[in-house]
């Protein structure tokens, strides 16, 4: 990855196709999936860009997703801790659920995450 990442900002234009990376295409399998360590934990795993394009042309829909989602979460967050105000590890245990989703959302939104 330290290669491609080098190649790309020695020549932003055609490094990387010169590195042997496809021009992307959604179409195409040139979208470059990193960091799917089950797969290739070394390099790139290319993906279908269509499939990650989709997700904008949603985005009222997943907005009302989250909207959802958040307030489902809110009522368990707030169940747990009604219940185990004496419970360390349960009211710990909220707190993560709490800061992931809120990294969650961050990284969806393209937002910066600052955890506490």
């Amino acid at each position: 990855m330290q290669g491609a990442f080098i190649t790309f900002v020695h020549d932003p234009a055609r490094g990387l196709f010169d590195y042997g990376w496809p021009i992307y295409d959604p179409n195409t399998l040139s979208l470059p999936l990193l960091g799917l360590a089950a797969e290739n934990a070394t390099g790139a795993t290319w993906g279908k860009g269509s499939l990650l394009d989709f997700s904008c042309a949603s985005m009222d829909a997943l907005l009302d997703v989250q909207v959802q989602l958040n307030g489902i979460l809110d009522k368990f967050l707030q169940k747990i801790r009604n219940a185990s105000m004496n419970d360390r590890l349960l009211l710990e245990s909220a707190d993560y659920i709490e800061r992931s989703s809120t990294t969650f959302e961050n990284q969806l939104f393209g937002r910066e995450t600052v955890l506490g």
